[in-house]
């Protein structure tokens, strides 16, 4: 088994199945394939059949670096995000970023700043140019356009959230 992250670890050790490997902070793609890389002497992915859970949103480059590594790569989405029937919400919630109404926005997923994407691009005024500070986890979301100002790792992402509330 071959982790990314802390919480797919918590579950896997209470159910005493053994971790091959774990990508450390901020637990992206690429750390995952740094530590399969350190470990491809021992163990090639040439040939080999990997499974890839996927968490909402399909990681395309993930599944090109290890399928250009020689796996075999079947990408299991065990569930989709998708929009809520009443997005009124969040296209209020666009509307007043767009606005600049709001000083901070905190996003925390891929896939949640996919959706807020898609309706600030709607409600923004023309030629305003945004720029987000994002966790390491999604500054590679390459889903929409943004400009990313700035990207905060691990614990220094928790404590500029901390200095902000």
């Amino acid at each position: 088994m071959i982790t990314r992250g802390p919480k797919p670890v918590a579950v896997l050790r209470e159910l005493q199945i053994p971790i091959w490997a774990n990508a450390p902070e901020p637990n992206t793609w690429r750390e995952l394939m740094a530590v399969l890389d350190e470990h491809d002497r021992d163990w090639p992915l040439a040939g080999k059949r990997v499974a890839v859970q996927e968490y909402g949103v399909s990681n395309v480059e993930l599944l090109e670096a290890l399928r250009a590594k020689g796996a075999d790569v079947t990408a299991i989405q065990a569930y989709q995000w998708a929009l809520p029937e009443d997005v009124a919400p969040l296209e209020e919630a666009a509307r007043a970023v767009a606005r600049g109404d709001v000083d901070v926005l905190v996003v925390t997923s891929g896939i949640q700043f996919e959706h807020f994407w898609r309706e600030f691009s709607v409600h923004r005024p023309e030629g305003t140019v945004a720029r987000f500070v994002l966790p390491g986890a999604l500054a590679s979301h390459q889903q929409a356009p943004h400009r990313v100002a700035g990207v905060v790792k691990g614990d220094a992402f928790v404590n500029l959230m901390k200095e902000i509330f």
